[in-house]
């Protein structure tokens, strides 16, 4: 007999246990975190769950109805659904660890269903690099490789701890506390404005795509609702905040979310001084790894590549799905927008022009 449930994030309770009980307890599957996303994407974030016995797949995910536009109006009630940035995808909990092939094949068949019902056309998924989700054998999704990704074991004994840093780096990182950088953990509003303008201009000296330049109000929803598991670090240098980078963690995981630094003081070494202090609070706080992510895009080796992977020689790989859930709706709107998906690496191809 299986149990199925679609919620909402306001509830917030309901959407905790059922986390809970299929033991997945990081920040990206909370319902604040989807939260933060409301006003960036819009749409309406929502966590499948399917039940049989005791085992369990919790999936959160946004469904996103078509621009209000030109080609569209034609299909006013159809939708997208996408993973919310960062990492997620389905999470199944099994006695001895793996979930039978027929319990991941009704779980997919009964999410087709809700979809065919919602009239979904697309559905993006961002799995996660550390729960390995993106490899359940005999799943519904195709997988493709994206990027490496970085990562550190904050349990380590200290002198293994601290060899896991580049000798450079932690040359870098004593000598800027020397001359007197000083970090402060802050998870107050008045942190965002300083890490803001900090943020928005490593976004313009890196060009970055449009949709990265986040307002203040995404920063201070993001340090709202997850409270106590969000905080800005800030490194202050002769009266100035210079550098800055937002963290956000769940049980076990320590993430290094979004960060910017005034480049006139590249050569003092305080984001490198900022990342040790955080692998320093987690450890202190009991989280088990710090996630740096990866490098911009699909690149492993970009510059941002090379300063994460200074910090660590661990590596994690990163893969998204795009499945296409109406064939004929989607085939209809890449002709309408005049878009090539075999072209266009942006996925649902048809909202690539509304994305730029």
């Amino acid at each position: 007999m299986s149990h199925i449930e679609i919620l909402s994030a306001d509830q917030t309770s309901r959407w905790r246990d059922k986390l809970a009980q299929a033991g997945v307890s990081d920040v990206f599957f909370f319902p604040e975190y989807a939260q933060t996303f409301d006003n960036v994407d819009g749409g309406t974030p929502h966590l499948f769950v399917y039940e049989q016995g005791d085992i369990s797949l919790v999936y959160p995910f946004r469904l996103l109805p078509l621009p209000e536009a030109e080609p569209f109006e034609e299909f006013s009630g159809w939708c997208d659904i996408t993973s919310d940035y960062g990492y997620g995808g389905p999470v199944i909990s099994a006695p001895g660890g793996e979930a039978p092939s027929d319990f991941i094949r009704d779980a997919a068949r009964t999410f087709d269903t809700f979809c065919a019902e919602r009239r979904v056309i697309s559905e993006f998924c961002r799995f996660h690099p550390l729960l390995g989700n993106a490899l359940y054998p005999n799943s519904a999704y195709q997988p493709i490789f994206s990027n490496q990704t970085v990562w550190a074991d904050l349990t380590l004994p200290e002198a293994d701890f601290l060899r896991q840093i580049r000798k450079g780096y932690r040359y870098d990182i004593r000598k800027a506390e020397k001359i007197g950088v000083e970090v402060e953990v802050c998870n107050a509003e008045t942190c965002v404005d300083p890490f803001h303008a900090l943020y928005i201009q490593t976004m313009r000296d890196v060009d970055a795509d449009s949709y990265y330049f986040f307002n203040k109000a995404f920063f201070r929803d993001t340090l709202r609702l997850l409270e106590n598991h969000a905080a800005a670090f800030l490194a202050h240098y002769q009266g100035e905040v210079i550098a800055g980078a937002f963290y956000i963690w769940g049980k076990e995981l320590l993430h290094y979310y979004f960060s910017g630094m005034n480049r006139q003081y590249s050569h003092v070494g305080a984001n490198k001084l900022l990342l040790y202090k955080a692998m320093m609070w987690g450890r202190k706080k009991g989280l088990k790894k710090l996630h740096l992510g990866g490098g911009v895009g699909s690149s492993d080796t970009d510059s941002l590549m090379r300063f994460k992977a200074g910090f660590s020689k661990q590596r994690a790989e990163f893969h998204v799905a795009g499945r296409i859930h109406d064939h004929e709706v989607y085939e209809t709107l890449c002709r309408r927008t005049r878009t090539d998906p075999d072209a266009e690496p942006f996925f649902p191809a048809y909202r690539a022009m509304h994305r730029r």
